[in-house]
């Protein structure tokens, strides 16, 4: 039991723990920031990077929507895969209907963003 009556919505396993694998996507990023995106991605323990039209679908897909039509195209194909967006800030409210799992900026810190993918499981 927690001090102060204090609730864990979700507790996170061990740093020593095996992780899970999670299949992780990117897709509709300029080709520079996808590569990097991907190499960066491919680093982290308990993540396997995937293409977005693999014969899996992937378990969460980071994306960089150009419109909210084709973030429902995606969520279409793959029903399944959590989808997050990074989109400028100012923008995000182009995206409040959309079937996002999370939004993120392109200044968010990358160990947050991680975090965020891992936790969506």
């Amino acid at each position: 039991m927690l001090p102060f009556g204090r609730r864990v919505l979700r507790q996170l396993p061990p740093l020593n723990s095996v992780l899970p694998v999670l299949r992780v996507a990117v897709a509709g990023f300029e080709p520079a920031i996808q590569s990097a995106l991907e190499m960066l991605l491919s680093q982290q323990p308990g993540l396997e990077l995937t293409a977005a039209n693999a014969p899996h679908s992937p378990d969460v897909m980071l994306i960089a929507p150009t419109d909210v039509g084709w973030v429902h195209a995606l969520h279409q194909q793959h029903p399944a895969c959590r989808l997050f967006a990074m989109v400028e800030w100012s923008c995000r409210h182009l995206f409040q209907d959309a079937p996002l799992h999370g939004v993120f900026d392109r200044f968010h810190p990358f160990e947050e963003l991680v975090g965020s993918l891992r936790c969506s499981v």
